[in-house]
């Protein structure tokens, strides 16, 4: 088992500090994924994190609606009302 620490030793900032270390939001998934550990978990966080405080281009998610179904569009557009 791998010994978990509050710093890492490549970066030696807290994963909590990856959104506040940057001023975009690509910086702020660089930062998560070398911090090491479970870096797939913390660029999934990030990325929630980086949503709700950047936002989400309209072209983006135009793209990103453009592969739902139906059905998943019509569950989109309830929640997003």
């Amino acid at each position: 088992m791998v010994a978990r620490h509050s710093r890492t030793r490549t970066t030696g900032r807290t994963p909590t500090s990856a959104r506040t270390a940057s001023t975009v939001s690509v910086p702020s998934f660089r930062i998560a994924i070398s911090v090491g550990g479970d870096s797939d978990t913390l660029a999934a966080i990030t990325g929630g994190i980086a949503e709700a405080y950047y936002g989400v281009p309209d072209d983006l998610a135009a793209q990103a609606l453009a592969y739902l179904d139906d059905y998943l569009l019509a569950v989109y557009r309830a929640v997003t009302v």
